[in-house]
């Protein structure tokens, strides 16, 4: 009776006497007609949305590096990440100092806005001290060796217009902050107009 009344609420064109039964003696159960009903339903059909219209632009040499470069970073570099809190009143009032020497040295002599230093430049070179410190870490894996570089060259992010790129600053362990500060103005402005070369975002060490 049950199979009965699911096949009539069901609305299913099945011939109960042509199915057959797993119930006792061969008997039609419900779930024989719940089979048979699925079995005689189409498959309904999800709309799919129109594809959305797009166009593709070629890129520049410079962002086929950056886009290989950072996949490879990711893929085949192991990565960690460390959190410092760190208390920079001392360094912020030694930056403080050292742009006023600057400017009473430079400002006056050379008739222009006198550079002065910034807190990257302190972390870039604090970066390369500490690999001077420890020159294991100045090194890359390569062909089942250990590469160590005789010399610090660090990468340093820059935005601009069309996405990310680091250049290369040279020689940093030996680079004071103010020569650290001036080779990166001219990379930065490089970058923005779009005049870096190749050898200027090199991989670093």
């Amino acid at each position: 009776p049950l199979a009965k009344t699911i096949l009539r609420e069901s609305g299913a064109k099945v011939d109960l006497s042509k199915l057959q039964g797993s119930g006792p003696n061969g008997r039609v159960i419900a779930k024989d007609v719940l089979a048979a009903i699925s079995a005689t339903t189409p498959a309904t059909t999800t709309p799919t949305a129109p594809a959305a219209a797009f166009e593709d632009v070629a890129v520049t040499p410079m962002r086929k590096i950056i886009s290989a470069r950072l996949t490879e970073s990711k893929q085949t570099i192991p990565h960690y990440y460390v959190n410092q809190n760190c208390y920079v009143d001392e360094l912020l009032q030694l930056r403080k100092r050292l742009n006023a020497d600057i400017a009473s040295v430079r400002g006056a002599s050379e008739g222009e806005k006198p550079a002065k230093v910034t807190i990257n430049d302190f972390i870039v070179k604090a970066c390369a001290m500490a690999l001077r410190e420890m020159p294991e870490v100045n090194c890359s894996y390569v062909n089942n060796m250990m590469r160590h570089y005789k010399t610090i060259d660090i990468n340093v992010a820059v935005s601009v217009a069309d996405g990310l790129i680091t250049p290369l600053l040279r020689d940093v362990d030996k680079t004071g902050l103010l020569g650290i500060n001036t080779a990166m103005k001219g990379l930065i402005a490089k970058s923005k107009a779009g005049k870096l070369l190749p050898e200027e975002y090199a991989s670093g060490s």
